[in-house]
């Protein structure tokens, strides 16, 4: 009976895991990387204890504020306060922003005037696909970043393509900060919709844009180098086998 020998066994192992690591890392980089823009609001900072959004005149200290402001190349974001009837009828082309107050976010945005709805429409450029990731909720008035429990009677999202509502959390009630996270995709645009009380607030708004037809792998900076790291070690190994 002959036996391997055990340098050859190690150096075929050797092998075939760079083999299998290289893969990964050509796997890796041949992904559509999605991305993601966040909106902040606090960026918007220093204004008056409230503005509005957009705000063309920018009086009284506060900034002007462009009708589109958190657009990408991809994405037209756009603000709108909306009634609180059966046609949710146009209140007007813009949201109150306001500094903090609301659990601990460090500046929201809501509807203009209390009883309303606040809409923010992600509408995507031709050829591209809109995903809505994530938001931030939060109450006012808050103490030490806690609110009082809030209920949001209305909180979804709509893909303007079918007027169908693709994701919804209504009744949600708030407090602390809430984070959520819809994930909902759509070629044509969403809505994100909620109210109908301007104690509750919306921040730190994410989205991001792929190609349509393309799959979207949002890979974590971190993954990302270590799986280059790995396709240069396969790489590396194989020039010094030759």
């Amino acid at each position: 009976m002959v036996r391997p020998c055990l340098p050859a066994l190690l150096d075929c192992t050797a092998r075939t895991t760079m083999r299998a690591l290289c893969a990964l890392a050509l796997l890796a980089a041949t992904a559509t990387m999605a991305s993601a823009t966040v909106i902040n609001f606090a960026a918007l900072q220093p204004y008056n204890s409230y503005a509005f959004i957009p705000n063309a005149v920018g009086s009284s200290g506060n900034p002007v504020i462009a009708n589109d402001y958190g657009s990408t190349a991809q994405v037209t974001v756009g603000y709108r306060t909306f009634n609180n009837d059966a046609s949710k009828t146009t209140f007007s082309s813009r949201l109150q922003l306001w500094n903090t107050g609301y659990s601990n976010l460090p500046a929201v945005v809501f509807s203009e005037g209390n009883g309303r709805g606040a809409e923010i429409t992600l509408t995507p450029t031709t050829g591209f696909a809109v995903t809505l990731q994530s938001f931030q909720l939060g109450s006012y008035p808050a103490s030490n970043g806690v609110g009082p429990n809030l209920t949001v009677p209305l909180l979804q999202v709509i893909d303007t393509a079918t007027s169908a509502v693709v994701w919804s959390d209504n009744g949600r009630v708030v407090n602390t900060t809430q984070s959520l996270a819809p994930n909902v995709s759509s070629s044509s645009g969403l809505i994100l919709q909620w109210g109908y009380n301007w104690n509750i607030g919306l921040n730190n708004l994410m989205f991001d844009a792929a190609p349509v037809g393309t799959t979207v792998v949002p890979v974590p900076p971190a993954i990302a180098l270590f799986v280059g790291g790995l396709g240069l070690m396969g790489w590396v190994s194989r020039r010094r086998a030759v």
